[in-house]
């Protein structure tokens, strides 16, 4: 049997949850009517980058990444970039759990995420993200960005960039 104090912690613990699981419904309900589900039926293409500040190999390999990524539409992620403090500086939130860890960028709409897949691209360019300091070739960076995707992967955004394996990534900002 619980004692009264056992038991007024436990009301006060099921108070608490059932508040939790009314705000986390509210969220839902707003979320829903501010960014409705995209049909399931119809095929989604990501959108293509068109924005003319960025150098035109940066806009090749966000379309292609995007292209390649299939990432889930209703997050405007096109690239499927990971919730960090630097992507919240760009407008993301946190999304959904990843499945090789951490979360998932949700974005306002598709422009901010390609914006955001853009800018995460010239900073690579620029040697400037600490992960990719030993990636400096197209091949090792794609390799570190998608964490060792199938060569296919690695071969058709090089394609649509397009460029050889073993080029420079700084080289795209010319």
């Amino acid at each position: 049997m619980l004692s009264d104090l056992q038991n007024g912690e436990l009301n006060w613990l099921q108070n608490i949850i059932a508040r939790l699981k009314q705000q986390l419904l509210n969220i839902q309900t707003s979320q829903t009517k501010i960014m409705p589900q995209p049909q399931q039926s119809a095929p989604t293409t990501p959108p293509v980058v068109t924005v003319s500040t960025y150098p035109q190999k940066i806009i090749n390999w966000a379309n292609a990444i995007a292209h390649e990524e299939g990432a889930d539409p209703a997050s405007h992620n096109q690239g499927n970039l990971k919730f960090t403090s630097l992507t919240e500086s760009w407008g993301a939130i946190k999304g959904r759990a990843a499945t090789d860890g951490g979360n998932l960028c949700v974005f306002a709409n598709d422009e901010a995420g390609m914006n955001a897949l853009c800018n995460f691209l010239v900073l690579g360019c620029k040697n400037e993200l600490l992960a990719f300091h030993q990636s400096r070739t197209f091949q090792s960076f794609t390799q570190v960005y998608a964490g060792n995707p199938p060569m296919t992967y690695i071969t058709n955004i090089a394609a649509a960039i397009p460029c050889q394996l073993t080029t420079d990534v700084s080289t795209f900002l010319s």
